[in-house]
């Protein structure tokens, strides 16, 4: 009896979660503008996907830098490093950040380029990474990677960004003539 008397004050409170999130959802463009630079903002880390020679997707945890004017991530590397090689065979990459605190996942698709300019690897560029490059940015043991993205996934229970079907789908942005929009054919 108490069993069920549990599972029941469970569903309760999960619908009234799910119908108080749903009633106060805010999709506009601005606010999931604004979430998402927020969200790149806080970011410590993120993982970066990149098309790997064997047909699979190789991932790595990788410290961003974020120009949230732009829009743009930046990546500091070895040149030498296989994430490397494979943006140069095919620039296509995915990063994924997770907020814990929010419940929220903001998912980047875009092109990587490898900068080697002495003033963008020096822009983009963390003093402590003196850990892993001693001699600086100017080194030929840095370069850094642009990314620029093309279309953004996001998701924020917090920032009541959420749609139905309730916390399967998220809201898919598309950046065209540096503007961002929604998907002209959002994906389920």
């Amino acid at each position: 009896m108490f069993k069920r008397f549990k599972k029941a004050a469970i569903d309760r409170f999960l619908d009234a979660y799910k119908q108080q999130k749903l009633r106060n959802s805010n999709t506009t463009l601005a606010h999931c503008m604004a979430t998402s630079r927020a969200m790149l903002a806080q970011a410590k880390y993120c993982f970066l996907i990149t098309h790997g020679e064997n047909g699979r997707c190789s991932t790595r945890l990788v410290q961003p830098i974020v120009n949230l004017d732009e829009m743009i991530v930046w990546i500091g590397t070895h040149p030498g490093l296989r994430k490397v090689a494979e943006i140069k065979n095919n620039a296509d990459v995915t990063l994924a950040f997770e907020n814990l605190k929010e419940d929220a996942s903001l998912v980047l698709y875009g092109t990587a380029q490898i900068e080697t300019s002495s003033a963008k690897r020096k822009r983009y560029w963390k003093y402590e990474w003196r850990l892993f490059f001693p001699d600086g940015p100017e080194s030929n043991d840095y370069v850094a990677i642009r990314i620029e993205p093309s279309t953004i996934e996001l998701m924020n229970f917090q920032k009541n960004i959420v749609q139905e079907p309730f916390g399967l789908r998220p809201i898919i942005l598309e950046r065209a003539d540096d503007k961002w929009d929604f998907a002209k054919e959002p994906i389920l």
